[in-house]
């Protein structure tokens, strides 16, 4: 039990401000210790990048919440 609570305490204290661009990074951030993804850790990342086309996004590179992949010129492949 003492390793599973060392890592739920690591898992808990990750801040929004350390998450990195990619969609992997994101993705470890908003994931719990039974590897649930958890939404309003997800929803604190929303908006962090603008691109060219206007749209608000959550990565630099990789899947994205408003639903392109982004490639690391910054372009959208759909």
């Amino acid at each position: 039990m003492l390793i599973i609570d060392m890592v739920e305490k690591y898992l808990d204290s990750r801040k929004a401000s350390e998450v990195g661009p990619t969609f992997d990074d994101v993705m470890f951030y908003a994931r719990t210790f039974d590897g649930a993804i958890d939404d309003g850790r997800l929803g604190e990342l929303s908006g962090r990048y603008f691109h060219s086309q206007g749209n608000v996004c959550d990565v630099e590179e990789g899947y994205c919440s408003c639903g392109a992949y982004h490639t690391e010129r910054g372009k959208k492949v759909f």
